[in-house]
């Protein structure tokens, strides 16, 4: 996702709206009941991650946005077709325990390359961050310490929309 220096326009957008957009959205899943047979394990021993958000590339490697609580950081993992997992720090001590803890995030793939949301209590706001090179490079989407308690993406065209909530509203982000 390339970097855009004009800063993000957003717009409320009525919470029926985003209930049609999700239901249409995963009514073209139909093969989910089917895939429910095929579980496997992508994580032992994992009960410490929260916020969980899951996709699964062209190469069948399933990627994951979490957060672990213990240390606060917002993860990406990677998880190949062999069972092994790499994680990667998305924003490093971002949740802080039991005072204001992140509990979802979202992700999307654009080209295999991992998109993700999250609210950051301690820089304050909703931020995405893509994969660009080596890293990852992070842009703030709103700044009210509320942003982004629940946040999803969708890839649309060559670009990504951001779904999140502030205070009682949901809002859609360009």
């Amino acid at each position: 996702m390339p970097h855009r220096a004009r800063s993000i326009a957003r717009r409320a957008v009525p919470s029926t709206a985003l209930r049609l957009t999700l239901t249409v959205a995963l009514g073209g899943m139909p093969a989910l009941a089917a895939a429910q047979a095929l579980t496997r394990t992508c994580l032992v021993g994992e009960a410490r991650s929260q916020g969980l958000a899951v996709q699964v590339d062209g190469d069948g490697q399933v990627h994951l946005s979490r957060v672990d609580r213990i240390t606060g950081d917002v993860l990406h993992t990677v998880v190949g077709p062999n069972g092994t997992a790499t994680d990667v720090v998305v924003a490093a001590a971002a949740s802080r325990l039991a005072a204001d803890e992140i509990t979802a995030t979202g992700l999307a793939l654009v080209d295999d390359a991992p998109a993700v949301c999250f609210r950051n209590p301690r820089a304050g706001g909703l931020f995405v961050a893509w994969h660009a090179g080596g890293g990852f490079v992070t842009e703030q989407v709103a700044a009210a310490a509320e942003a982004g308690r629940d946040c999803g993406l969708v890839r649309e065209g060559d670009g990504l929309r951001v779904f999140f909530t502030e205070a009682s509203s949901s809002h859609i982000a360009p």
